[in-house]
């Protein structure tokens, strides 16, 4: 039987993590899947607003971005820029789900750095590899 640790607390299931992180969450799982990836949609956006920030904040001193770096990096984490190559040297955070294969929108490549809410696990795998939780399986 698995266990999942995230921030140093055990839980018996991926969706008790996810249900840590999201207010509500435990409320909505009653057999509706859609609401659910509603629901880590709308938290993986504040997440990636957040991160992204932090990415722009931690940006070497005298680091120089152009107009359009600027601009998308402060766009709302709802929208979806549309570079087939970003190499900002800041990281452009994402919404993994508003891309290939989910839309018919290309995912860019280069610095990008992916939140995934397609499912509990990827949530949680990719929050951890972000470096925004500390998340591992036992």
């Amino acid at each position: 039987m698995n266990f999942y640790i995230l921030n140093g607390w055990h839980y018996r299931s991926a969706t008790a993590a996810v249900a840590s992180l999201i207010d509500g969450y435990t409320n909505i799982l009653d057999g509706d899947e859609q609401a659910a990836l509603i629901a880590r949609y709308e938290a993986a956006v504040r997440f990636a607003s957040g991160l992204q920030m932090d990415h722009l904040l931690q940006a070497t001193p005298g680091t120089e971005l152009s107009g359009y770096e600027l601009e998308t990096l402060d766009l709302d984490k709802h929208c979806t820029p549309a570079c087939e190559v970003w190499q900002s040297p800041v990281a452009l955070v994402l919404v993994r789900t508003d891309y290939e294969p989910f839309t018919e929108q290309p995912a860019p490549d280069g610095n990008v750095v992916w939140i995934n809410p397609a499912t509990e696990l990827t949530l949680l795998q990719t929050l951890a590899s972000a470096g925004v939780i500390k998340f591992r399986v036992g």
